[in-house]
């Protein structure tokens, strides 16, 4: 009778010594698991509905043979995707034209996704328009770069009536931190010329008015940013004084340093 309650007492203490270790073992890879999901979520081809690589391969070739935007567009409306998944789409689709590389392109994806106006801008990126293409993904950049750097990244591509060009505007980037609002045309040419200036006076211009209209402009501080400077120290002297009668920051650089310029800044204003 004592040896069986003995023995009856050494599996009890083994049966106490395995479960720890178990449970561990069981919540540890729950933890992992549910983290492996949440990362997946925002990875591009991972988000809820997204589309298989060759249906992207195939939308990225007919968009190349046809030169035609627009239907593809139609096409991937008509899918009824949610949000995340058509902004998945798109994004894919410019690493297929090579307009981007997977890495960068999962970064952003990941910073950016469901802000207002990314799915627009990204569906610019994959158009044909070259210009129209390096400046939207100078665009996705900035703002990305914001992210990275602690801003909140409120619009991308905000449209609105500045009262002054006979067409509807917008604000390229709209960001903010501490509560400070930055409006930001980014414009990113090789090169600033002489003859930009007629356009880069008149969005100066559609700054100060979105400035202006908001109700409280004192909080509101407009940013004008070049990826480079113009070789001609004549045009640099000619935009500096443009933006101090305007009361407009002008930034240069590649996006990472315009967001390092601006994060300087924002401790002066």
């Amino acid at each position: 009778m004592r040896y069986c309650k003995y023995k009856i007492s050494i599996i009890a203490i083994l049966i106490l010594n395995l479960i720890p270790v178990d449970v561990n073992a069981f919540w540890g890879n729950l933890i992992k698991n549910s983290a492996e999901v949440a990362s997946d979520t925002f990875k591009l081809g991972k988000v809820q509905r997204s589309l298989p690589e060759e249906e992207i391969v195939k939308l990225s070739n007919m968009i190349q043979k046809a030169h035609d935007i627009d239907k593809v567009k139609d096409i991937i409306g008509k899918m009824n995707l949610p949000l995340d998944a058509i902004e998945d789409t798109f994004m894919r689709i410019a690493i297929q034209q090579k307009k981007i590389n997977q890495n960068e392109a999962e970064i952003i994806f990941k910073n950016l996704h469901g802000v207002d106006g990314f799915r627009g801008t990204v569906g610019k990126v994959i158009g044909f328009n070259i210009a129209g293409t390096k400046g939207h993904l100078n665009e996705l950049k900035i703002s990305n770069a914001a992210v990275e750097n602690g801003f909140n990244v409120e619009k991308i591509g905000e449209r609105f009536d500045d009262g002054i060009k006979k067409r509807m505007t917008d604000i390229d980037v709209f960001l903010s931190k501490n509560g400070k609002y930055f409006p930001i045309e980014a414009k990113a040419y090789d090169n600033i010329l002489f003859e930009n200036m007629i356009m880069i006076r008149r969005d100066m211009e559609s700054l100060v008015s979105y400035k202006n209209s908001s109700s409280s402009p004192s909080n509101i501080y407009p940013i004008f940013t070049f990826t480079n400077r113009p070789a001609d120290p004549s045009v640099l002297k000619i935009i500096q004084k443009e933006s101090e009668n305007k009361g407009v920051n002008v930034i240069f650089g590649s996006p990472e340093e315009q967001i390092i310029q601006l994060n300087q800044l924002i401790n002066v204003l």
